[in-house]
């Protein structure tokens, strides 16, 4: 594997730790009732992409 994709999977990863440290601890009823969040995950979901 080269240089560049270890990288790319590195800020990857980074990017689905900051998704898991935003929902750990909230249910899913907690978190369909807190705009801020869904929108803060969705956000987080767009830089994966």
């Amino acid at each position: 594997m080269e240089r560049r994709d270890r990288v790319i999977i590195a800020k990857l990863i980074d990017e689905i730790t900051v998704a898991e440290n935003m929902i750990r601890g909230c249910s899913l009823e907690d978190f369909c009732g807190d705009e801020m969040r869904k929108r803060a995950v969705c956000m987080t979901v767009i830089n994966i992409g």
